[in-house]
């Protein structure tokens, strides 16, 4: 459901989506995630009602993945990449809020 209205949403704003990768296909798990998100200037989660934006250079490892990892262990969908900053989780002010 939340990757169907963040579809929606980048269709809104006009997006072009350079690849995207359907996570019941291709499920990233948790190393893999920290591999991704470790480089990234900032990470931004969306969970229900909540938004945290965390830096990963200044979090630890495992606080970050509780954030970002669901119950299955892989990586929570949809996750958007925008240059150096992540966004998972849906949340419709923060796409709401995206800038190409």
């Amino acid at each position: 459901m939340s990757c169907n209205n963040a579809r929606a949403a980048l269709g809104a704003g006009q997006w072009l989506i350079k690849e995207e990768v359907d996570a019941r296909k291709t499920a990233i798990d948790a190393e893999e995630a920290w591999q991704l998100l470790a480089a990234a200037d900032l990470v931004v989660a969306a969970a229900g009602k909540k938004v945290l934006r965390l830096v990963p250079k200044d979090i630890a490892r495992d606080e970050l993945l509780a954030k970002v990892i669901g119950p299955s262990g892989k990586l929570r969908a949809p996750t958007l990449r925008i240059g150096r900053t992540y966004y998972v989780g849906f949340h419709p002010q923060v796409y709401g809020e995206l800038k190409a």
